[in-house]
């Protein structure tokens, strides 16, 4: 009787989820397969003639789309993540601090630093944030980037 009582008190406070161990692996499952099937979509969108008037309208109006950003006080460095005329891309850059900034020249100064993103990397990083809503979204919200930037250059 102690073990029920306890594991009730738990369920009830929001400590422990009711769900059970086989209804948790499903829904790890069902996410699993719903980010295989986004980044799959992702790369044939890449892939295809829409993918590449993508990044041709990247190119002619010299904008990116960024979908994240991070800044990490333990390393000191800060960063962004974005698509561009060549694809994903992540920035870092290391923050020498104001005052070294100011005075240490130029040739000493941490430059910004950018690597090729895997498409795979960049549709769990989208998928992540709470404004997308999860894999499902990450085409539909890239899509919608690409659509303001196209409105702008069209000067709607």
């Amino acid at each position: 009787m102690g073990k029920e009582l306890w594991m009730e008190a738990a369920r009830k406070s929001g400590y422990i989820d009711s769900d059970t161990k086989k209804q948790q692996e499903q829904r790890q499952q069902q996410h699993k397969k719903e980010m295989q099937d986004a980044i799959k979509e992702m790369q044939d969108f890449l892939k295809s003639e829409e993918g590449e008037a993508a990044k041709i309208l990247l190119q002619h109006t010299n904008e990116y789309i960024k979908f994240g950003e991070y800044d990490d006080e333990n390393t000191r460095r800060s960063g962004a993540y974005f698509f561009d005329k060549d694809g994903f891309k992540e920035e870092t850059i290391k923050d020498a601090g104001a005052m070294y900034t100011a005075y240490a020249s130029k040739d000493r100064v941490p430059q910004p630093s950018v690597r090729d993103l895997p498409v795979e990397e960049a549709v769990k990083l989208m998928a992540r944030k709470e404004s997308i809503g999860g894999p499902k979204n990450v085409l539909p919200f890239f899509k919608g980037q690409l659509d303001i930037i196209a409105q702008k250059a069209l000067g709607r």
